[in-house]
């Protein structure tokens, strides 16, 4: 299926890091797919009935499960925490599951299987 096709949300199924980078496992209505992320440099989660004000931020409707931006206080604060020793433009990407938030700071698209 193309990421297009998948306008459900998913439900995480598990996730994993190695030496490669970090891969999500998700299931949605139409299929599974996996989001490979190499080079990321931050993974937060929280659970989603606790994200009231993310999700108010990000006008989600439901339908909605990905967004990626270049600007968020992620990004500000990982700038700060590194002291700037990275020279990437970083992308901050959420992921909203059934049951989680998933946030991976990155500086390369994400690979979907």
């Amino acid at each position: 299926k193309n990421i297009d096709e998948l306008n459900d949300v998913p439900y995480l199924e598990s996730f994993n890091s190695n030496q490669d980078g970090l891969y999500l496992h998700c299931n949605f209505i139409n299929g599974k797919k996996q989001f490979f992320f190499e080079n990321y440099y931050v993974i937060r989660t929280i659970d989603e009935g606790n994200a009231f004000r993310t999700l108010e931020q990000h006008n989600f409707n439901g339908e909605l499960w990905m967004f990626v931006t270049d600007k968020s206080d992620l990004i500000d604060w990982f700038n700060k925490e590194s002291y700037g020793i990275h020279e990437s433009q970083f992308k901050h990407t959420m992921i909203v599951t059934q049951h989680q938030i998933i946030e991976i700071l990155t500086d390369v698209d994400p690979q979907i299987i």
